[in-house]
């Protein structure tokens, strides 16, 4: 058994989630959306609080032709939005390629392309917790000049607001734009967008990603030198809407021959690494990379690394952070032509590969390996996922695999089957998750081979599991504090060990209860604290629970705190621990109930990410809390409450 993270209700609308759970069986799986033809070109993101929003195309509605449709997954793996998702936009015209962005107050902003004035147009709409709609019923235009604009990248200005990308086409060829949404839809940045790739006229947009500042860096394939096939490039806009970089962007790879497919994720110094597949060495692709730092200079070769140089064909690649200011980089890789592949390296910062010469083999088993995705696992790692044909060229299946920061296969040379119901699963896409865990979602063809269903499932520790602690509850009755827990199901739990603490820092053993073995079951647990709540000190007393396996192997939940010494006078907020690396707990003590905002803050002051935003009674009220997303650093808790502000400073590292 693990406890793979506590499901949290942070608002009335989740209260019915928190007996569903992630189904444990590959061939069942938990169910997204099957309504009446395809849903597919799913894009998802995390919902800050261990579940997912996910959005995709969808043809329910025929007449309309393709609209939009998104749902959000609880922690535990519930639908919490309506049981077929909502509307993000249908009607007239196609609206295609979302993609998405957190809104720092627990909803989502979605961006898509959009055909109900013929020519594609850009819009958006900000959905908030509850999946009510923020903007305009039909979204607000983010551009909507002459010709084609599509295939919008967005991501989040720190603010509450967004920075959307696209690939434009008002001008013979086609450029790359960009445009701020404030929190509230407005475009902040001149009408119809900023001109982000200069002249070039032959921009392919591939990614973006936030700069750590308010702005965002693009990257893109660009035809300005013919005779070399395809370069890339890329820019880095301010939050005033200023391009930081030369006008037409910084060369990343100017190399002969074609470079295309780049994928980029943070360098953690307002830089970035971006791999690509690069045909320079002939007929067949290599994979390399480069890193861009803040300033637009390439600090690695000219040109890039190589980061495989085999003969065979490799690519395209997926990147992930290594949380240590390197980078992850895998590939499909035909060395084995009878069976493609997947193939992975870690970068340090300097360039410098770390795993054996041209890379690890992910998973030895897999059988013309196709369309992998791939995460970070919170600690150094990363986790893989991809379409497999070991079941038969008509039986596609998801497998995945967990890399540790050794370049060690954590799954076996196998890896862990995560969807193999019948006929094809594929076009997966992967999301990081509580406890070095991730939400893997993927089209379905299980109910039809002529059409697609979206299904999901949780994988954890080389395994489906449920989330299993589904509460974890203490309260004085009479002189005693009773704590209360129950778990959705058990793997191998030996039992609970019950610490307290007077300060959340000093734990000790206070008691143990018999875990339930290996049950599919709901179990229901509980335990008095043998010392009178008299006999305690005045303020508050601590308690979290030590879960074990049979194998000794031990995992620590959340922390929840009881107050020993009446109401607090002051609205009073603490974290543990802190510093922060990973998973721990936040906890926010109320002198009078109210709404609460709970909120994370650079050292600036900028919110970083809206953390809670609920009702709640008075006293103490605990919180979950992963910083693993989070970059290393100094920042603030604030906890907006009805008696005042809260403030407690946070390191997180790494």
């Amino acid at each position: 058994m693990r406890i793979a993270g506590p499901i949290l209700v942070i608002a009335a609308s989740l209260t019915a989630t928190c007996a569903a759970q992630w189904s444990q069986v590959p061939e069942i799986n938990n169910l997204v959306c099957d309504k009446t033809n395809e849903q597919k070109a799913l894009c998802a993101i995390p919902d800050g609080y261990g579940g997912t929003f996910v959005v995709w195309e969808d043809s329910r509605n025929s007449a309309n032709g393709v609209d939009l449709y998104a749902q959000r997954l609880s922690a535990s793996g519930a639908t919490v939005w309506s049981a077929s998702g909502i509307e993000v936009c249908g009607g007239e015209g196609a609206q295609r390629r979302p993609s998405l962005a957190p809104d720092g107050a627990g909803g989502v902003i979605v961006v898509w392309d959009d055909t109900r004035n013929v020519e594609a147009d850009i819009y958006a709409q900000r959905i908030d917790s509850s999946g009510r709609h923020c903007w305009s019923p039909t979204g607000v235009p983010v551009c909507i000049a002459p010709w084609a604009q599509q295939y919008p990248q967005v991501v989040t200005d720190g603010a509450g607001g967004a920075i959307v990308f696209w690939q434009d086409g008002r001008t013979p060829g086609y450029d790359v734009y960009a445009q701020r949404l404030s929190a509230s839809g407005a475009a902040l940045w001149t009408d119809n967008g900023l001109l982000v790739s200069g002249t070039s006229r032959r921009c392919i947009l591939s990614r973006a990603l936030p700069d750590g500042r308010g702005g965002a860096i693009a990257v893109w394939e660009d035809g300005r030198n013919p005779q070399n096939g395809g370069d890339l490039y890329a820019q880095r806009v301010n939050d005033a809407g200023a391009t930081v970089w030369p006008p037409s962007g910084v060369p990343v790879c100017t190399a002969g021959s074609t470079q295309r497919a780049p994928r980029m994720v943070s360098d953690d110094h307002e830089g970035a690494i971006i791999a690509w597949q690069d045909a320079r060495g002939g007929a067949l692709s290599d994979v390399y990379a480069q890193r861009i730092d803040s300033a637009g200079q390439a600090r690695w070769l000219t040109n890039g690394i190589g980061v495989c140089l085999l003969p065979e064909q490799q690519g395209p690649p997926e990147i992930a952070s290594d949380l240590r200011g390197g980078a992850i980089i895998s590939w499909r890789d035909e060395r084995f032509s009878y069976a493609p592949r997947l193939y992975a390296q870690r970068v340090n910062a300097a360039g410098n590969a770390l795993w054996q010469a041209d890379g690890i083999d992910v998973c030895p088993a897999a059988q013309f390996a196709d369309k992998h995705r791939m995460v970070s696992d919170g600690a150094g790692g990363m986790i893989a996922a991809w379409q497999d044909g070991r079941g038969g060229s008509t039986n596609l299946n998801i497998f995945a695999q967990r890399v540790d920061s050794n370049g060690v296969q954590l799954c076996g040379a196998t890896g862990i089957l995560v969807a193999g119901a019948y006929q094809n699963q594929h076009d997966v896409c992967l999301l990081p998750a509580f406890n070095q865990g991730c939400i893997a979602l993927w089209e379905d063809e299980r109910n039809s081979a002529t059409s697609t269903d979206i299904f999901a499932s949780y994988v954890y520790q080389c395994r489906l599991i449920p989330v299993e602690l589904q509460s974890f509850d203490a309260a004085i009755e009479g002189d005693r504090v009773a704590l209360r827990w129950v778990t959705a199901s058990e793997d191998n739990n030996a039992g609970f060990t019950v610490l307290r603490s007077f300060d959340g820092r000093a734990w000790h053993p206070i008691g143990a209860v018999p875990g339930n073995g290996t049950t599919r079951g709901r179990t229901q647990y509980g335990y008095v604290d043998p010392m009178s709540v008299a006999a305690m000190p005045a303020g508050s007393v601590f308690y979290r629970l030590r879960q074990t396996d049979f194998d000794g192997s031990a995992r620590e939940s959340h922390i929840v705190e009881v107050r020993t010494g009446g109401m607090p006078a002051h609205p009073a907020i603490e974290a543990f621990p802190n510093p922060a690396a990973a998973a721990g707990s936040i906890v926010v003590s109320l002198p009078s109930a109210g709404a609460l905002r709970l909120e994370l803050r650079d050292a600036l002051g900028r919110v970083v990410a809206t953390l809670a935003r609920t009702e709640c009674a008075s006293g103490a009220h605990s919180f979950p809390f992963d910083a693993s997303p989070f970059a290393a650093g100094m920042y603030f808790l604030l906890a907006d409450t009805p008696g005042g502000i809260a403030v407690r400073p946070l390191s997180i590292a790494r």
